[in-house]
């Protein structure tokens, strides 16, 4: 567990250790799930990285490893800009304070259309070690309206509790022997 989901005594002398820089954000995303850190990469960045993109993407290849479907898988490995933009100072800066140790970027998704993925949780998704120290950043790369199809976040989902794969496969070994 994160220091920032224990309970209310020992968040808060953990929280009176952070850069004061931070704490708004360590508190956004304790309460709300999610936290947003405005102008923390430049519009020179954000250009290199879609004129990168636009010279990586084979638009002809789509299931080559590296894409899938709507899905640039890596980008980060490739390019110069999207490492740029995945690895940003400030944003490491806060994930190293929650998880009290150096972040590490481990992948990188880019889409270059909206997913219309429907309402879901990235846990079952990613394996840690430990578990649960993982993190998405989504960062916006042009003018975001409500009619654009930005990312959405119910606030609280995050305290919701998360059946475990192994809870669900005896429940369902149990509901089949029934």
């Amino acid at each position: 567990m994160l220091w920032i989901d224990s309970t209310e005594d020992s968040f808060n002398k953990k929280l009176e250790k952070i850069p004061d820089i931070y704490k708004k954000n360590v508190l956004e995303l304790r309460n709300l799930g999610y936290t947003i850190i405005k102008n923390v990469n430049n519009d020179k960045l954000c250009d290199n990285f879609v004129k990168d993109f636009e010279n990586y993407s084979d638009f002809e290849n789509r299931d080559s490893e590296y894409y899938n479907n709507k899905r640039w898988i890596a980008g980060h490995s490739l390019s110069d800009a999207t490492k740029n933009l995945a690895c940003n100072e400030k944003v490491l800066q806060l994930l190293d304070c929650i998880f009290e140790t150096e972040t590490i970027v481990y992948s990188s998704l880019i889409f270059w259309k909206g997913t219309q993925q429907g309402v879901h949780r990235d846990t079952p998704h990613f394996y840690t070690n430990p578990v649960d120290y993982y993190f998405g950043c989504w960062y916006a790369l042009q003018d975001i309206s409500p009619d654009s199809g930005p990312l959405f976040y119910y606030e609280g989902g995050h305290k919701l509790d998360i059946p475990s794969g192994k809870n669900i496969y005896n429940e369902v070994l149990k509901q089949n022997k029934e």
